[in-house]
């Protein structure tokens, strides 16, 4: 059905159907390309072959049909020829000789005396793609300083696959017309590297559809031109009735629409290949190119007046693939012209047996030949440069095209005709013109360059006339002449030199002695200033001008083997003296040193080691390489190998790699040792053998190795590598990118990792923000009761986290709090997590009305005389700000921000700094920039009313006329926030520094890497902020490894929380051989961060009594309780005294410098009446250091993160005031601090304070009282109870009689009293005497204030203390016991005690 459909198809075109069918199968390339591009570019390389090997029999099945088989032949042996016989000179000549003589015996048989398309057509340019396959090859076993630049980039280092070859050699965009491309070009585009976007399909289509318009417009011009220059017309009788001249226009003109032909398949196939990518040429000058597979510089072939133009600009591709493997590689000939001739001769025999294409390509060499000695005639005279350069060089133009096209359509009649009969006979109705005018300007060009070279003035001519005249009997008249140039040869160990041409001097004064004579030659230095010294020439005849060149030593071709001078010749002169002698032009000479096969092979390296796993074949195992000093290829190449130890299981190839038979067994044999040997092209063996030694290693797995699934932190530690003996093994699977994700899973420990269990105040204060926030979250208490309807979550660190529903959880600020956040600067901050925890969503959210936005924070605040509203809001994964700056006349503006971080579930740290009109984002400590909307839509004006909402915004209020009557509507929320909040402040003024903002989320611990100088090349790391994430990158499995044992995890804080990181490790890696890479499985562990040595807080220096006199309380100071105070932490750890010669084991402190968080003093008993007594603080010291106080009746706390100095120093101000006359006889104090948030206390110092009571004889009956008044304060005891001691109760106490008498009566009166049933006794003391004896005395006290009872209060002070007062009292007090033994017992005081209840240790 097809075959009628397309002979409609070509007889309505006018055209033959093989033609109508090859356009066709080009077109089709661009919707394959399609495919390609759309579908197939981020599949597998088998797909992609497996695509481009079909698509492109399929156009050789519709083309030729069963014919198709002589290309899947070809492309079968030329793989067999590759796989079978490796990197070797016979490779190339196999492939080259098979591939050419098939594709002859092709022509030999299908060749008629027309242009015929058939299977030969494709097969021509598959031709010159396999055999450059085979090139490339050869080349990829070289060493690269050996090859050019254009055989580095097509060099292949491995034997491609079949199914590689089958896809580079139907390739649709170039199987049928061409352009020629190399393996390794395809190869990258298959691994979509020939694109200008990595790791996407080029954006090439633009490029394409240009080439494909201009290919089309060319074939429009053939189609339409072409009927009326046929090539038939040349055979009829009516051309050769035409006039001469216009048989030669219509051969230019002819040639012009012939080429076009030619010139539309290629544009077009060139375009199918540009949208593939396979025409992508890198970048130049900051722009793509597009041209890597241009088969035609349109604009030069249409503009260019040369004929070396059009050839450069014609079939651009196979002129390339030509002079790369054929014209360059025949450098060995030494003569350019040689290898351009015989360059010529291959691509007459490529194109066909036909008579008519030896003579078209002869043509083109003589033409060309002219061309370049009329232009280097243009170059080298002054006035034909200055002519060219004129105003009339558009004529000289035209005159040149029209020569340039009428003789380029010259030798293309016998390249179309084919026959000679054909083209003879068109070339005789011409009358050869071609051949005529190329033949005369040949001949003709040196005397046209030395008349024009060599030109004189008018004046010098006429004087040299004379001159000739008046000499005219001179006989020395010529120059001698010599050739310009000559190439020679001398062997080695040699010293003559073959010249070519023959070396001859000619001197036109011959036959005449001694003037018509060569005399002799001189030598002189070449370009490079060498040579001449070691060359001589002689003459051999003096009247023929015969000489001969040779060395003065023989030559080394090893030491240089060119070598480059010049040589002139002179004439005998006018007599035996040589007087008048003329010399000759200086000639070039050129000497290449042929090598002679004096050195045998040396092994690079006399022993050869290698490893392999046991049980599989490899292709190569280990390469053995040996050299040959020769200079020349034919000896300096190794030809072969040889194993010359028998009956082993290994076979070597003739480029030294070698590989086994046979699978290798280790438990049957270990380790193989054999001998190998070399052989030069000149079948020289090596001067010694190579030992090689092959051990076979037991199965390999690949994976990593070394991998702890459990990994130990001992906080305190710094940084510890997580993986410090891993490594990957590949099992010598050759890889060329490795990529490992190592994953650190902390979102459980706090807020997304371990931070400062501070509070978020204190943090801030850490961070040396700005003061002045407002926290608009602040615990519940009685000044701050707008958060005690909020839900709250424990949370692991010390802020406070509430949790919002969506609903009915909203926090309304008061405006006492909002009217101090005026201004349109300030800085937003909150931790969030959106979703909440355990938070079951209401039935409306369940409904699907979780699509509108959810308001985090909504305000409208007063400023000097407007309003502004700003309102914070979450929807989806977008982050929103509404900034309204005057409610009442701005535009409102909203910022937006599409984060990940804003939906993922997990806590973050939000910053916005508004600074209008200027809006900085912060999440997590890196800056994100928003998109501005300035028309949100017909969105009515806020009410100018203050308020501040956190968890919803209000309804708007759509009555004005109720807030005019001021009556406030019932508030409805809308937009509810449903999540997580935490530590949300906002600060009014200048906004927060970066540096602030990324201290305020920096996690203390992380994945890190620890050297980054030591990083191997190639290597690549990346840290994501959070540094929970790290990835390497690299290509080189020893780096890569070396690197991964380098990863870290590091804690900065001293005490971590302690508990489990699980840890992942991820690998991807990329090998050569997509299809048998490797894949490694995800690797699972777990960090532990072991629990922390506790700090221990040690309180000490003041004393568990402080004794003042009450006066001293009643003073508006009042008494310091801790003037002394010492705060000391430690760490207690466990050490090995054995090691130090001492016995069993013992704990030992480290002193070492914290920050505490809170101290608190609280009065044991009952609360402090505020009447009576307070405690004071010292409020310039609080304010100075940033502390936060709370003060009442029931205890003091001061909170915030600082120094153990400052926190001394806080509390030594604290001091406790009585009011008048309130005096107490005791009060009982307790001092603790905390730490990390309460997480570490320290040991609870109670303090008794005792009030010392004077007697005054206006208060007492007895003048023996006010008698003893001088005892009541001596100035040595004020010194004595401010050190928190009394006197030591084991020193002697001395009682004056009449105070014996006295107390003795009130012991009698007492017990009178207790025999009579007194009720009214309040309590029964009993007390004991010293160590030296004393008497029990009671007491009672009565309600009558007019009763005084006197007792001694060191006695009551001594039965509680015993021997517990500190050395260091003891010591001063037996000083002054000494000296006064009379003055201690003389002291007295009224002590009254009451007990009063313990409480508990608060946490801040």
């Amino acid at each position: 059905m097809a075959a009628p459909l397309m002979e409609k198809l070509a007889d309505s075109l006018g055209s033959p159907e093989p033609a109508v069918r090859l356009m066709l199968s080009i077109l089709i390339g661009y919707p394959f390309a399609l495919v390609y591009r759309r579908y197939l570019f981020h599949e597998s390389s088998t797909v992609i072959h497996l695509f481009h090997a079909l698509s492109g029999l399929s156009l050789a099945a519709f083309n030729f049909g069963s014919q198709l088989y002589h290309s899947a032949v070809c492309i079968l042996v030329q793989f067999l020829m590759l796989r079978l016989m490796g990197r070797t000179v016979t490779t190339v000549l196999c492939s080259f000789t098979f591939q050419m003589v098939y594709l002859l015996a092709g022509y030999y048989y299908t060749a008629t005396e027309e242009y015929d398309i058939k299977w030969t057509m494709p097969h021509c340019v598959l031709m010159l793609k396999l055999v450059g396959l085979s090139f490339d090859y050869y080349d990829g076993g070289k060493e690269p300083s050996q090859l050019s630049s254009d055989q580095k980039k097509a060099a292949l280092q491995s034997v491609p696959s079949l199914l590689e070859v089958c896809g580079f050699s139907y390739f649709y965009g170039g199987f049928l017309v061409g352009p020629q491309f190399t393996l390794r070009s395809y190869q990258r585009l298959v691994a979509g590297e020939l694109t200008d976007c990595p790791g996407k399909p080029p954006n090439s289509a633009i490029p394409a559809m240009k080439r494909f318009a201009l290919g089309f417009l060319c074939l429009v011009i053939y189609t339409i031109f072409s009927p009326y220059y046929p090539d038939s017309y040349y055979l009829t009788d009516e051309y050769e009735a035409q006039p001469f001249w216009y048989r030669c226009v219509f051969i230019l003109l002819w040639a012009k629409v012939i080429l076009y032909k030619y010139v539309s398949c290629w544009v077009i196939a060139e375009g199918v290949c540009v949208l593939t990518g396979l025409g992508y040429n890198g970048v130049v000058e900051g722009e793509h190119q597009w041209d890597a597979c241009a088969n035609m510089k349109v604009w030069l072939f249409e503009t260019t007046p040369l004929f070396g133009g059009t050839i450069s600009s014609f079939n651009i591709n196979t002129n390339a693939w030509v002079a790369r493997h054929v014209f360059k590689r025949l450098k060995f000939l030494g003569n350019k012209t040689l290898s351009h001739v015989t360059t010529l001769l291959f691509l007459t025999i490529w194109h066909g047996l036909h008579s008519g294409y030896v003579l078209c390509f002869s043509m083109e060499f003589f033409i060309i030949t002219v061309e370049r000695q009329a232009l280097a005639l243009v170059r080298d005279s002054p006035l034909l440069t200055k002519l060219s350069n004129s105003a009339l060089y558009p004529l000289i133009y035209v005159v040149q095209q029209f020569i340039h096209w009428l003789f380029m359509g010259y030798p293309l009649v016998p390249f179309c005709l084919f026959t000679y009969d054909k083209w003879l006979k068109v070339y005789s109705s011409i009358y050869f013109c071609g051949h005529v005018f190329f033949l005369v300007a040949f001949l003709i060009m040196p005397y046209l360059r030395k008349a024009l070279m060599d030109r004189m003035s008018f004046l010098s001519f006429l004087l040299l006339c004379l001159t000739s005249v008046a000499t005219g009997n001179k006989a020395n008249k010529h120059k001698p002449w010599i050739e310009t140039e000559y190439q020679g040869i001398v062997m080695e160990n040699d010293n003559t030199v073959l010249l070519n041409p023959p070396l001859f001097a000619l001197d036109k004064d011959a036959p005449l002695h001694y003037a018509g004579e060569i005399c002799g030659f001189r030598v002189h230095n070449g370009p490079s200033g060498s040579g001449s010294v070691q060359f001589e020439a002689v003459v051999l005849d003096r009247s023929t001008g015969e000489g001969l060149v040779r060395s003065k030593e023989p030559l080394d071709c090893e030491s240089q083997r060119e070598h480059s001078f010049t040589i002139q010749a002179y004439d005998c002169g006018e007599g035996p003296d040589g007087v008048n002698s003329k010399k000759s032009h200086k000639a070039t000479v050129h000497v290449r040193v042929n090598d002679v096969n004096e050195f045998s092979p040396v092994f690079v390296e006399r022993r050869y080691e290698a490893s392999v796993p046991e049980g599989r074949l490899f292709d190569r195992i280990v390469r053995v390489e040996a050299l040959d000093a020769d200079c020349s290829p034919q000896y300096s190449q190794i030809c072969f190998y040889d194993i010359i130890t028998p009956n082993v299981p290994f076979a070597i190839d003739n480029d030294g790699n070698i590989k086994n038979t046979e699978p290798l067994d280790s438990k049957h044999q270990r380790v193989h040792t054999f001998w190998v040997t070399a052989f030069d092209c000149g079948k020289n063996r090596a001067q010694a053998d190579a030992q090689v030694v092959v051990t076979v290693k037991p199965s390999c797995k690949p994976g990593w190795i070394g991998w702890t699934k459990r990994v130990e932190y001992t906080p305190g530690s710094g940084s510890i590598p997580l993986f410090p003996s891993l490594h990957l093994e590949t099992c010598e699977e050759t890889v060329r990118n490795i990529q490992a994700t190592v994953e650190l899973q902390t979102g459980h420990i706090g807020k997304g990792c371990d931070r400062d269990s501070y509070s978020d105040r204190s943090v801030r204060r850490l961070c040396g923000a700005v003061r002045g926030e407002v926290d608009l979250l602040p615990p519940p208490s009685p000044a701050a009761n707008w958060t005690s309807t909020l839900p709250t979550l424990p949370s692991s660190d010390s802020s406070l986290v509430f949790s919002f529903n969506g609903s009915n959880h909203v926090a309304v600020v008061p405006d006492s709090v909002v009217s101090a956040l005026s201004g349109d600067h300030f800085t937003l901050q909150l931790w969030m997590r959106r979703g909440g925890a355990n938070i079951q969503p209401t039935t409306t959210q369940t409904r699907g009305n979780r699509k509108e936005e959810e308001t985090i924070v909504c305000s409208t605040v007063k400023n000097d005389d407007s309003y502004s509203h700003y309102s914070l809001s979450v929807h989806g994964c977008r982050l929103s700000l509404f900034y309204w700056p005057d409610v009442a006349a701005a535009r409102p503006v909203k910022f937006l921000w599409k984060l990940e971080q804003v939906c993922d579930s997990e806590w973050h740290h939000l910053s916005l700094s508004v600074q209008f009109p200027s809006v900085t984002l912060y999440v997590d400590g890196v800056t994100f920039d928003p998109a501005l909307i300035h028309d949100n839509g017909a969105i009515p004006n806020p009410a100018p009313r203050q308020r501040m909402f956190i968890g919803a915004c209000w309804e708007p209020e759509e009555k004005q006329r109720e807030i005019l009557n001021n009556t406030i509507p019932e508030v409805k929320y809308v937009g509810g926030y449903h999540g997580l909040l935490s530590g949300v402040t906002v600060r009014p003024g200048s906004v927060e520094p970066h540096s602030v903002v990324e201290c305020l989320y920096a996690c203390r611990e992380g994945l890190d890497f620890g050297d980054l100088e030591t990083l191997g090349s190639g290597m690549k790391v990346h840290v994501n902020p959070s540094q929970s994430v790290l990835v390497l990158e690299g290509d080189d499995i020893e780096s890569f490894n070396r690197a991964v044992q380098q990863v870290t995890y590091r804690n900065s804080l001293r005490f971590a929380t302690p508990g489990v990181r699980p840890l992942k490790l991820s690998t991807s890696l990329r090998c050569f051989n997509e299809e048998s890479c490797l894949s490694l499985k995800q690797l699972e562990g777990y960090l532990v961060v072991l629990q922390p040595d506790a700090p221990q807080i040690s309180l000490s220096g003041v004393g568990p009594h402080l004794a003042r006199p009450a006066p001293e309380f009643e003073g508006p100071r009042g008494v310091p309780l801790f003037p002394e105070l010492r705060i000391v932490c430690s760490l207690s750890h466990a050490v090995n005294t054995a090691a130090q010669g001492m016995e069993g084991g013992a704990l030992m402190s480290d002193a070492v410098a914290h920050t505490l968080d809170g101290c608190e003093v609280q009065p044991l008993g009952e609360e402090l009446n505020p009447e009576r007594e307070e405690l004071l603080v010292d409020m310039d010291v609080v304010r100075e250091r940033g502390l936060e106080i709370i003060n009442t009746t029931a205890y003091i706390a001061i909170t915030g993160a600082e120094s153990i100095s400052v926190y001394e120093d806080v509390l030594r101000s604290v001091r406790y005031r009585l009011a008048k006359g309130s005096a107490r006889f005791e009060r009982r104090f307790r001092l603790s601090c905390s730490e990390m948030n309460g997480r570490y206390t320290s040991n609870e110092l109670t303090l008794e304070v005792n009030f010392l009571h004077s007697l005054d004889s206006m208060y007492h009956p007895s003048h023996l009282l006010a008698s003893q008044q001088q005892f009541l304060h001596p100035s040595h005891h004020a010194g004595e109870l401010s050190g928190h001691t009394l006197p030591n109760p084991h020193r002697n106490s001395v009682v004056p009689g009449a105070a014996t008498v006295i107390i003795m009566v009130c012991v009698g009166f007492l017990v009178v009293m207790v025999i009579l049933g007194v009720f009214r006794i309040r309590s029964i003391h009993r007390r004991g005497e010293g160590a030296r004896g004393g008497a029990k005395e009671g007491s009672s006290q009565w309600d009558d204030s007019a009763l005084t009872i006197i007792v001694n209060p060191m006695e009551s002070y001594e039965s509680r203390m015993g021997i517990c007062a500190d050395n260091e009292g003891e010591g001063e007090e037996d000083e002054e016991a000494a000296e006064s033994p009379d003055e201690a017992s003389d002291d007295q005081r009224i002590i009254i005690k009451k007990e009063g209840r313990d409480g508990n240790a608060r946490r801040y």
